[in-house]
């Protein structure tokens, strides 16, 4: 039987913060690092994981490179099954090392990677300190694109 873990569980254990919910928490990943528990979450899960842990408004307050230290060893659980794991590994990677870029936008960088697509539409300045991509905004693109169909 596999189960679905959802974020609280992940944060208990990381953080051991609460004295009820933790144990039992440790004691779940214990069983999926032996193998005896088979079990899944999704990228929305970890993205959230990583909102929590790095919130100014909670109590954890953890920098990107300090969540992908607790992380990391989490999703390599045995018995944790995520589709498109390798995934997440390199968006955890991308957002420790890229400050101001939320996890959410480094999870679409890393699937930007695994797909080989350099270009990314956004407004969003950060991506500009990524250098496996390249930003352009929707009149830069549209531009483009007028002029290519002029000239066809």
């Amino acid at each position: 039987m596999t189960y679905y873990i959802d974020t609280n569980i992940f944060v208990r254990f990381i953080t051991g913060d609460d004295e009820k919910q933790s144990p039992p928490s440790y004691e779940i990943m214990k069983k999926l690092s032996a193998g005896e528990l088979e079990a899944t979450t999704n990228e929305a899960v970890i993205a959230e994981i990583c909102y929590v842990l790095t919130s100014k408004k909670l109590p954890y307050q953890l920098i990107p490179s300090e969540v992908k230290e607790r992380l990391v060893p989490v999703l390599a659980l045995r018995g944790l099954h995520i589709e498109h794991k390798r995934i997440l590994f390199d968006a955890l990677d991308i957002f420790a090392s890229s400050p101001g870029l939320d996890f959410v936008d480094a999870l679409n960088v890393a699937h930007m990677n695994s797909e080989e697509i350099e270009l990314i539409i956004s407004y969003d300045h950060h991506f500009d300190q990524v250098s496996q991509i390249n930003r352009q905004e929707p009149l830069e693109v549209l531009e483009v694109l007028c002029n290519t169909s002029k000239s066809t």
